[in-house]
């Protein structure tokens, strides 16, 4: 509940309610400091007008007292409260109020809960007193002074509201600039705006886009250097020694030898366009369609004996610990990746060495094992080893491309499921595969 709270307050719409609620009480209270003395003023005129008409119409009377109960009888029906006291003391007066008053001053003043107010003076030995009870007499005024403090209102909370807007706009048409630069194929842009709203995650997720991208480029480029210059090395010499076969002064034994590394490098040549078709292909591709089931256990180990020329070269025995287990994937496509994998754990491994291979499940997931006890990886090799070209051993740099475990990563993904890598310099690697089941 509370983390619900704390969300809510970073919201758009929070602050905008919030700066809606603020402009009408910081427009209603300005409006009220603005028109206060406005309001007063006009009590005050009306008050004394209303007094010097009673004292007026009491001084010209014949009759005093029966003048001042006409008056009484019609002020109070007015809205007014007219009395007259024979002690100053009965009006409840400061001492400087009393004192303007004997003087013959007027003397009016705003009750401390308006609208109430009064005005008192003296006549003929006795404080007349001049009382406002409700603001009936003045209807017209107020009526004006409430359009007035409408009109104050909307502007105070348009220009709040307005820069609230403003605020809030702003980082929109950073992003907005930001997007035409991203179009304009310049993706080294971030935009600094530090905010815990739907638009500072909107920005937090379009720099996150922006290095993606930036990314992206960065290995575009480098997947095209590295293919001109993997297409070059074959390419060349197979340009080389099929100039040398034009010699026609070569012994057959030459010829044969120079025609064997043409037919070598077209192979790699092959298998090289081969690989890139397929990643290209996976790159493109959201998920395996025509899936089936299969035995996975049984494809590992027809795995192995396809790679039987491999191992058998440098004596290498295999322990296998395989259970039993279908599995409901794109069967070549993994296919590719066991042989990947397992050709590799040949390569890297010394002869009479060992691999061992292992499968095993829980309700939600198959797991295939695969370690050698050859050279291992370091760090920085382990980091990088699923990278496109990427090849750790420099001294093997002939014996392929860098993209099996590139091809091996993008089929595992595809698949839902995971790769990870563990080894050790000189002891050990381990490749755990998990696979949704």
């Amino acid at each position: 509940m509370i983390r619900c709270s704390r969300k809510l307050r970073h919201t758009i719409k929070f602050k905008f309610v919030v700066a809606f609620i603020v402009s009408i009480i910081i427009g209603n209270l300005l409006s009220f400091l603005i028109v206060s003395p406005y309001i007063d003023s006009k009590i005050e005129e009306v008050l004394f007008n209303r007094y010097e008409t009673i004292i007026s119409e009491l001084q010209s009377s014949k009759n005093y007292e029966e003048k001042l109960d006409t008056l009484i009888n019609l002020y109070d029906g007015l809205g007014y409260s007219l009395a007259v006291h024979k002690d100053i003391d009965e009006l409840n007066l400061r001492k400087s109020q009393e004192k303007k008053i004997i003087e013959g001053e007027k003397l009016i003043y705003l009750v401390a809960h308006r609208p109430t107010a009064k005005v008192v003076g003296k006549i003929n030995n006795t404080y007349i007193s001049l009382e406002l009870k409700h603001y009936s007499d003045i209807g017209r005024i107020i009526s004006g002074i409430n359009k007035v403090v409408l009109f104050i209102n909307i502007l105070i909370c348009s220009f709040i509201i307005s820069f609230v807007i403003r605020k809030l706009t702003r980082p929109i048409e950073k992003l907005a600039d930001a997007t035409n630069e991203i179009s304009a194929g310049n993706f080294d842009i971030n935009i600094d705006i530090k905010s815990n709203d739907e638009v500072g995650m909107l920005v937090e997720k379009f720099n996150s886009m922006a290095r993606d991208l930036k990314n992206i480029e960065y290995m575009q480029t480098d997947f095209i250097n590295n293919v001109s210059h993997e297409f070059k090395t074959p390419i060349a010499a197979i340009d080389g020694f099929a100039t040398i076969l034009k010699n026609t002064k070569l012994s057959e034994e030459e010829r044969l030898e120079y025609l064997n590394i043409i037919t070598d490098e077209a192979s790699r040549l092959s298998e090289l366009s081969s690989n890139i078709l397929t990643l290209s292909k996976l790159d493109n591709i959201d998920n395996f369609k025509g899936n089936k089931k299969f035995f996975l256990d049984e494809q590992i180990r027809k795995t192995v004996i396809l790679l039987e020329k491999e191992w058998t070269n440098k004596n290498i025995s295999f322990n296998f610990d395989l259970t039993n287990m279908s599995y409901y994937g794109k069967e070549e496509y993994l296919m590719q990746v066991w042989i990947n994998i397992i050709n590799n754990a040949i390569k890297f491994s010394e002869e009479n060495s060992e691999i061992d291979i292992c499968c095993y499940k829980n309700p939600e997931y198959a797991f295939v094992k695969i370690r050698d006890y050859g050279c291992g990886m370091d760090e920085d090799t382990k980091k990088r080893v699923f990278h496109k070209f990427y090849q750790g051993d420099s001294s093997r740099k002939g014996e392929g491309y860098g993209l099996g475990l590139s091809i091996c990563k993008r089929i595992i993904d595809l698949s839902k499921g995971e790769i990870h890598v563990e080894s050790e310099p000189g002891k050990y690697t381990e490749i755990l595969i998990s696979l949704p089941y």
